[in-house]
């Protein structure tokens, strides 16, 4: 699958407005009816994470998504429902080279 299948121009019919395709939206009820497990959300310690990427910043990768960084860091702002959306409609490449979701296109977050 292509990113350009994932994320058509044009979303299908009839779908709920957090997806783009009926694939990602039956994907996200399948996941909810299996009551899949959502790990309680830790906060992101920049530091540590920068020191385990032997002293590459990888808040930089995070900054590309607005928003991101403060959910991350703030339990508060943790709405399990955005991440139920966001792993439905994750992207990611075969290579790996390319991860992405309906947040990207404005639609949750």
């Amino acid at each position: 699958m292509t990113p350009e299948q994932w994320f058509p121009e044009q979303r299908d019919v009839g779908v709920d407005r957090r997806f783009h395709t009926l694939l990602q939206e039956s994907f996200y009820h399948a996941y909810c009816q299996l009551d899949i497990k959502i790990s309680e959300h830790k906060m992101l310690h920049w530091v540590a994470m920068r020191i385990a990427a032997g002293g590459i910043p990888v808040l930089p990768l995070f900054e590309r998504y607005d928003g991101l960084p403060a959910l991350l860091n703030e339990r508060s702002r943790y709405i399990r429902e955005w991440v139920r959306v966001f792993y439905a409609t994750l992207f990611i490449e075969e290579d790996r080279q390319l991860l992405t979701s309906c947040s990207r296109r404005g639609t949750i977050v």
